[in-house]
């Protein structure tokens, strides 16, 4: 079964908007902090936690 190329591409930058939170989710209890790691992610981890 063929599966259109923008479906495809929809799930994939999904799967890696997904993967990328995870890995903030890591070392950034709150969701305001996932946000901003983004931005700040050469600030110290405290900054993280800090809102």
């Amino acid at each position: 079964r063929f599966t259109p190329f923008k479906r495809v591409k929809a799930i994939l930058l999904e799967r890696t908007e997904r993967l990328r939170l995870g890995l903030l989710n890591q070392d950034s209890s709150c969701s305001l902090g996932q946000t901003r790691a983004l931005s700040t992610e050469s600030e110290s981890p405290n900054e993280h936690f800090r809102v």
